[in-house]
């Protein structure tokens, strides 16, 4: 009866699209109601108790079976992990009563004294981000708990447990333990396994998911926060194949994949072995900036001039059409200053580039801004505050982010809004980087769209309740949105290498305290060359002004 009622809330919990209460509200929840029940056992109240916590645990689940409901094969992942919990109950409750089973009371103390060292490992596994202990504590706790469904139905039997209210506890116990271990773990694949990759891991984690990673190096910075990494090129289908069979949900932190790759996520996305977000179609577009702001023309989203740039175009026709200085882009390929180059002159050092790319009229004078927007499976949206960018000058490589963006209201909500106008328009699902130019300070125009987790982002980390990285998965697992709300003003600076920080590079690793509310995210990578992205850091503050004064002083005392 307490099993069909708490199946009977976990049902209402996917129906209303609960969000999950989070860890320590679990936690609290149920040693709360667990002492509870315990205390009253022998009183009509244990009852009620027991009932609510029943019902509090099947609330618990109901977040987490939502999040495999929004996978092409999430429905049967649910059914495959109900159906082995039902015949692993039922089988163990019989095997127990017969004359074969071992006496499972001598191992009352091995069973106990194991659950507790197996939920103290869990609870290791998700403070610490130790990803393959995690995978090994869910393979424990379904021994555990097979072993504990045998202990309390023999101590039934032979009068041992004669307290109906903390049998059922027990039972229901280790059926709810058997089940979210079974079904436990979405496995997330990730195309990159840099910085963008590290973060989108650590996220996971928080989530309840494991991850396996694809990339060329053996050393990425997301490497060693990945439960299994492929290493491979990105555009090696073989790879594709062995990411496919390992995991439930593929997302990218880059969008340069090769056509070979998409046409076989594509195909297995389709045939439902494999869910793909952000959608193939969608990342075909947005890598691909000719085809990416035709798309804006056509949608009537504000975008700067361009052409597509033709095979006998030469520097003083594009001027007579653009005037000097005018840019230069590739179609495919270009980010952190590659792929980019601005004509400032006719008959100067500068030339065009003998490749496909667009020409686009330069906006002067502008500020840099970006929106980032999601979307997730079921249309909800959520959008973060505008952020200002600055940029490196000797590589346009971006340096540092402020928060909120110091904008008058209006250009901040006309900002978020066509952000929004675009997801909504495209029908996509993740989280969109959405960067723009305003043009004397009143004008709005979108540059370009990154279909993924952006630099950009960094800083809602510490500064957010709910980090980019994770309304990213949140969206493409069909969980409800975190709120993107702002705690504090903050800033971020990116770590960028030349020879003054070559000894900070060399001995950085993991998140670094620098006082005043500021961290230090070193990415753990191995080689260097200038200005490579070695790390960032962020600060919040009770100002803008104070916060990047902080990421600054700290970004200066690593030359030191």
């Amino acid at each position: 009866m307490t099993l069909a009622f708490s199946a009977l809330v976990a049902a209402g919990s996917v129906a209303l699209n609960l969000p999950h209460p989070g860890i320590i509200v679990v936690l609290v929840g149920y040693f709360g109601l667990l002492f509870l029940t315990s205390y009253l056992r022998n009183s009509a109240w244990g009852l009620v108790s027991v009932f609510a916590l029943t019902g509090f645990m099947g609330y618990t689940i109901g977040p987490i079976i939502n999040m495999y409901l929004g996978l092409a094969n999430g429905p049967s992942l649910v059914t495959a992990a109900m159906a082995t919990t039902g015949v692993v109950f039922l089988g163990l409750s019989a095997y127990a009563r017969s004359s074969k089973a071992p006496d499972m009371m001598r191992f009352s103390t091995f069973l106990f004294v194991g659950i507790l060292v197996a939920f103290c490992m869990g609870l290791a596994a998700v403070f610490f981000q130790m990803p393959m202990l995690s995978v090994a504590v869910s393979g424990l706790f379904v021994l555990l708990m097979s072993g504990l469904i045998m202990w309390q139905t023999q101590d039934i039997i032979r009068g041992g447990e004669t307290n109906y209210i903390m049998a059922t506890v027990t039972l229901f116990v280790a059926i709810y333990n058997l089940f979210t271990s079974l079904l436990m773990g979405l496995r997330l694949g990730i195309y990159g396994a840099g910085q963008l990759g590290a973060y989108l891991c650590q996220a996971a984690r928080t989530l309840g998911m494991t991850t396996t990673v694809v990339t060329p190096a053996a050393d990425s910075p997301a490497n060693e926060h990945a439960d299994h990494v492929i290493v491979a090129p990105l555009d090696d289908l073989a790879a594709s194949e062995a990411l496919i069979s390992r995991v439930d949900l593929i997302t990218f932190e880059l969008e340069d994949i090769a056509s070979p790759v998409l046409d076989r996520l594509a195909e297995a996305n389709a045939q439902g072995d494999v869910e793909v977000f952000p959608k193939v179609e969608h990342l075909r577009l947005l890598q691909n900036k000719c085809l990416q702001k035709r798309w804006f023309v056509e949608h009537q989203l504000p975008t700067a001039k361009f052409i597509d740039c033709p095979a006998e175009a030469n520097i003083s026709t594009l001027a007579a059409e653009f005037g000097l200085p005018f840019v230069q882009k590739t179609h495919r390929g270009g980010y952190d200053g590659r792929g980019v180059q601005v004509i400032r002159e006719v008959d100067g050092a500068d030339c065009l580039w003998p490749t496909a790319t667009i020409i686009e009229e330069f906006i002067a004078p502008r500020r840099e801004l970006a929106v980032l927007v999601a979307r997730n499976t079921a249309g909800e949206e959520s959008v973060f505050p505008v952020v200002e960018m600055d940029f490196n000058e000797q590589g346009h490589i971006l340096s540092h982010v402020l928060s909120p963006a110091s904008l008058p209201v209006e250009i901040s909500s006309e900002a978020q809004q066509i952000a929004l106008q675009f997801i909504r328009q495209l029908s996509g699902v993740g989280l969109f980087a959405v960067e723009m130019f305003l043009r004397n300070d009143k004008e709005l125009l979108i540059n370009e769209v990154a279909p993924r987790v952006h630099n950009s982002g960094h800083l809602t980390i510490e500064a957010h309740q709910t980090s980019q990285y994770e309304q990213h998965l949140r969206a493409i697992a069909g969980l409800p949105l975190g709120s993107t709300k702002q705690m504090e003003p903050s800033a971020m600076v990116n770590i960028l290498y030349d020879n003054a920080i070559e000894a900070a590079c060399a001995r950085g690793h993991g998140v670094i305290a620098a006082g005043n509310n500021t961290n230090v995210h070193w990415y753990g990578k191995k080689g260097t060359h200038l200005l490579r992205k070695m790390g960032h850091i962020t600060s919040t503050a009770q100002s803008i002004e104070e916060a990047q004064q902080n990421v600054d002083e700290a970004l200066a005392a690593l030359a030191s």
